[in-house]
Formats: C-alpha cells, sequence, structure tokens
C-alpha cells in the first residue's frame, strides 16, 4: 500500500490502477538509476535525494523499503522539480557563488513561503524545500543590501498591475502530469506540450484560427474549455490558488498604460500545467504610489533579478535532466 500522504507529495491524485510502460522494467538499483546529466557526470536519484533527506534519513529508509511509494515518488513532479534545482546548485557551486548563511536560508523560507501564501512555518518550508530555497538563498546574497528609491519607482512602473491592479484572463491550459500513470510528463512530452502551444500562439497571432476553436482545440482543461477559455479575474497576490511562475510571468513587464488590444503571453510553463494566456483588459486600483507597496516591489525586483541571473546561468552551463523516472 502506498501511504496515505503520497498525493500530497506528488502533487497530483493518483491512479493506483495504472498499468506501467510496456517493456518497463525497474532497474536492480533504482536509487542509482540517472537522474541528470550534468558535464561528464550522470548523477543518480540518490545523490538528489540526499540533499533532499533529513538527518535520520527518513526519506531514504521509506523510498528503499516501500517500492510502490518509490516508484511513484521518482516519478512526481516535486522530484522533476527536486531534480531541477540540483542542477542549479550544481551550477553555482561551479562558479563559487558562495553559500548562504543558515539566518539568510531561514529569511528566504520566509520570504518563499510569503510569496506563495503557504501555511507551513520557514522552517518547515527549508525541510520540504531545502535545495530551491539554498539556490535562491545563495543567488540572493549576489544582490545589493538596498536598492534606491528609483530603481524602485523604475521596476515599479515596469508593471504597475503586478503591484496595484487586476488582469482579465482566458487561457488555453494544458497538464503537464499524467494523472492516470501518476507521473511528471517527461522532458520530451512537455517538450511536445510546448510546441503544440507554440504552435496555438503562431496560428492566433496570424489570425488563422479564432480564440474559440483555438481553445478548443488545443486546451485540455475541462473547467474553463466550456467557458472558450474565460478564467476571470487574476491577481499577483493570488499564489495560493495559482501557480506562482505562472503569475510571475503573466504580470511582468507590463508597463503603466491601459493596453489598447488583448495581449498574448505563452507559453508558460508551471509545475503542473503548461498556460497560453490571453490578457483582455486591466483595471488599476488608486493612484499607483510606490509607498503603497514598497516592500512588495523590492521583493519583486530581487526575483526579477535572480531569475534573469539564473537564466543565464543555465545557458552557461547546460544540463540534461532525465527525471522523471517512470514505470
Amino acid at each position: 500500500m502506498l501511504p496515505l500522504f503520497l498525493s500530497t507529495i506528488l502533487g497530483l491524485t493518483l491512479d493506483l490502477s495504472a498499468a506501467p510502460h510496456p517493456g518497463f522494467q525497474e532497474p536492480a538499483q533504482p536509487l542509482e538509476a540517472p537522474v541528470l546529466i550534468y558535464g561528464e557526470r550522470q548523477i543518480p536519484a540518490s545523490e538528489v535525494l540526499k540533499r533532499l533527506d533529513d538527518e535520520q534519513g527518513q526519506l531514504m529508509k521509506l523510498l528503499q523499503g516501500d517500492a510502490d511509494y518509490r516508484a511513484a515518488y521518482l516519478a512526481s513532479p516535486r522530484f522533476l522539480a527536486s531534480v531541477r534545482a540540483y542542477a542549479d546548485l550544481l551550477r553555482v557551486e561551479e562558479l563559487g557563488v558562495r553559500k548562504a548563511t543558515p539566518e539568510e536560508l531561514l529569511a528566504e523560507a520566509r520570504a518563499y513561503g510569503a510569496d506563495r501564501k503557504s501555511r507551513l512555518s520557514p522552517e518547515a518550508l527549508l525541510r520540504a524545500q531545502p535545495i530551491e530555497i539554498e539556490v535562491r538563498a545563495r543567488l540572493l546574497t549576489q544582490q545589493s543590501a538596498e536598492f534606491t528609491t528609483s530603481e524602485l519607482r523604475q521596476h515599479m512602473l515596469r508593471s504597475v498591475p503586478e503591484f496595484f491592479g487586476e488582469l482579465q484572463v482566458s487561457w488555453i491550459r494544458v497538464p503537464l502530469v499524467d494523472t492516470k500513470a501518476a507521473r511528471a510528463l517527461t522532458q520530451e512530452e512537455t517538450r511536445a506540450v510546448y510546441d503544440r502551444l507554440d504552435e496555438a500562439a503562431t496560428r492566433l497571432q496570424a489570425e488563422e484560427i479564432s480564440w474559440k476553436d483555438a481553445v478548443e482545440k488545443y486546451s485540455k482543461d475541462p473547467l474553463t474549455q466550456e467557458r472558450d477559455g474565460a478564467v476571470g479575474i487574476l491577481k499577483r497576490t493570488m499564489t495560493d490558488r495559482f501557480e506562482e511562475p505562472m503569475l510571475r510571468a503573466l504580470f511582468a513587464d507590463l508597463g503603466f498604460k491601459a493596453i489598447e488590444n488583448e495581449i498574448l503571453r505563452g507559453p508558460i510553463l508551471g509545475q503542473k500545467w503548461a498556460y497560453l494566456v490571453r490578457i483582455e483588459g486591466f483595471r488599476i486600483d488608486g493612484v499607483p504610489e510606490l509607498q503603497r507597496a514598497r516592500a512588495r516591489v523590492e521583493r519583486s525586483l530581487r526575483e526579477t533579478l535572480m531569475q534573469e541571473q539564473l537564466a543565464g546561468i543555465r545557458q552557461v552551463i547546460p544540463a540534461q535532466v532525465l527525471a522523471p523516472l517512470v514505470r
């Protein structure tokens, strides 16, 4: 039997009756199967898991003792995200980025949780997402201790709706998890999803297809598909309901003037969904003044600079993710 909390770990509803892929045979030592190619190294699952485990090694003990749980965990979106984060950790270590202090790690865990409206304490978040938070904390140590008012105001004006407004949107959405097989999509499958949404965007921009027809043809989200993709109002702070990477990409660089035409954003890859979003309008709440949202503007600027730095590092030091390990 799989543990009752497995659905929480995987981040999806499991179908335990799903058949394995044809011809699948679990390796004799599945935890030693490679999940990442970094330079000339093939990195096994166990190396990533050791960075995720607690001092008592409880996770490894559970994975070693329960084959069903092990197979599900190694195929999960959560483990896939951890492998990607581990690749980033190897990159920052290779570049000699200094380690974060315990205080810096805890501070970033606290901010990370606030960004996502997590109910976990900073300490619990640091135990749950140790690799990603470490990467983030180490990159943040590279930034200035403080930004000038001019820098903050300039960033605020890059996208006023992020701090003072809301968007009216519709979308085409495709899952990045196979709920029947209870696993994350492979890199090849994810690329196919991305390419298909990119095809939809190209056809929409060329006016070869209407939005309604594009939703019907490309969307795999039954909740919005029956409404021609209509989602409604989104705010940047809705991270308790929607994926943070999607909201970050959606609200970036919208400027400070009302949009005259609909804006198409995407494809955007989250952890569980891929999106092609149509921004149909936005509303600004009151007068955009820096003092009203100074802390949020500063956090957003730090996040933007960190993401830009991370994107550059990934280009300079490529890595190939082999996870998830699927049946």
